[in-house]
């Protein structure tokens, strides 16, 4: 077998590969064996159809099976001949396959980009002092109190007004007909709270219980319903009833009830938490500044393949995440083309950083071990209450696991990174 490499780009290349006669002999001969044994011809018995009938019945046949074969068979070699590792799928083109002669075919594929890194040790980055103010910790508390509130029914008559809860049927119009997912029976919306239609909750305050009235309505431009962006309804309502939010006391028994022995005990807990993210935030920061110094002072191309890979996986995560909150990608007001469009300098980045990474990682000699994968796989199965056990035969199945440890090496070298930067630190309100 002849191998020649053609350089295509920095991160292409062509592999012609040419199979000498002897061996493109070997698989025609080896097909019409096998043929011979199972082809049915009229006129012959099983076994014993002559080989120019057969070439005659099944020639079109044989060709495209032998070209098949004789690429399956010589792919991988012709790539350790040539020295190819490719990241990319290979597109395949071949000639004319005819006894008597050899074959040649040619495989074009990308590879990873040559990356000579400069020095990646000390980079210099700002980073935020780590601070809590105590207004952080009171409106924590105070998000914490709201989630315990507890609604009932209003003392007195009165009207509709900011914050309150209300119980309501609704039938929506255009142009005076009712329209799909225009109807309502007890509904309850938070005025104010921005999770239903704006124009509604606004509409509805004044009313008072058992009132009817109408509102006015413009769906916004991100109304999960496509069909419905922009466009104007009017909704009959009724007040069926008016609820109050009641506030627990911010007091040692609340604290006990939402798990804490004392009032002290919970603000504590809430500082401890906010540390945590902020510390978490700060870091990202600065990861963020490092790839971004890396990607600066490293300039190479990237292989259009894994820069669409990466694309494909970033559309799909928020197909996922907007499953998660009940909405299809289909009936959002989201247009792939343009989200594909958008992605792209983000996927460019994260490519490069991968690849940065993993050079660095290599010189840096960082490994993953088998226990660090399996702690992976109980935080895994922690967040998404599952066991470790079927997190890690999920992994195993998918064939995830060489990803997930290319992962948790990348960011075992940005930890790496980050510890020896060069940060000066400034309040950054």
């Amino acid at each position: 077998m002849d191998v020649r490499v053609e350089e295509l780009g920095p991160t292409r290349r062509k592999i012609h590969v040419t199979v000498p006669v002897n061996a493109v002999k070997k698989e025609i001969e080896g097909i019409y064996f096998e043929l011979k044994k199972s082809a049915k011809v009229k006129g012959f018995r099983p076994g014993r159809i002559p080989r120019e009938i057969l070439e005659r019945y099944y020639g079109d046949y044989v060709r495209e099976q032998v070209v098949s074969r004789i690429i399956n068979n010589t792919y991988s070699g012709a790539l350790s001949e040539g020295n190819i590792e490719p990241v990319s799928e290979p597109t395949l083109d071949n000639d004319a396959l005819a006894e008597g002669e050899s074959f040649t075919y040619s495989a074009v594929v990308d590879i990873s980009p040559e990356i000579e890194l400069t020095d990646y040790e000390g980079i210099s980055v700002k980073g935020r002092e780590l601070k809590i103010e105590e207004g952080e910790i009171e409106e924590r508390l105070e998000q914490i109190q709201n989630s315990h509130a507890r609604l009932e029914m209003i003392k007195e008559e009165r009207a509709v007004q900011e914050g309150d809860f209300v119980i309501i049927d609704f039938q929506g119009t255009m142009d005076g007909k009712p329209f799909e997912g225009g109807k309502g029976e007890n509904v309850s919306i938070e005025i104010g709270g921005g999770r239903f239609l704006p124009d509604l909750e606004k509409g509805l305050i004044g009313a008072r219980s058992e009132e009817e009235r109408k509102v006015d309505v413009t769906f916004p431009e991100g109304q999960g319903e496509k069909k419905l962006a922009g466009k104007k309804a009017v909704f009959d309502v009724r007040i069926r009833e008016i609820r109050e939010k009641i506030l627990p006391p911010l007091d040692d028994e609340f604290a006990k009830d939402v798990g804490q022995e004392s009032l002290k005990a919970l603000k504590d807990k809430i500082r401890e938490d906010l540390e945590t993210q902020k510390r978490l935030e700060i870091n990202r920061e600065l990861e963020e500044q490092i790839l971004d110094r890396l990607i600066e002072s490293n300039p190479f191309d990237v292989p259009e393949s894994m820069v669409e890979r990466r694309v494909d996986s970033l559309i799909r995560e928020l197909k996922i995440n907007l499953a998660y909150r009940g909405v299809e990608f289909g009936q959002s007001n989201l247009d792939e083309g343009t989200l594909r469009e958008q992605s792209r300098d983000r996927a460019v980045k994260e490519v490069k950083s991968d690849l940065i990474l993993h050079k660095i990682g290599e010189a840096e000699k960082i490994d993953v071990t088998d226990d660090e994968v399996g702690r992976r796989f109980e935080e895994i199965a922690k967040r998404t209450n599952q066991t470790p056990t079927h997190v890690e035969a999920y992994y195993r199945k998918k064939e995830l696991v060489e990803g997930l440890k290319a992962q948790m090496r990348n960011e075992k070298t940005l930890e790496l990174l980050v510890g020896k930067a060069e940060i000066s630190h400034e309040d950054k309100k």
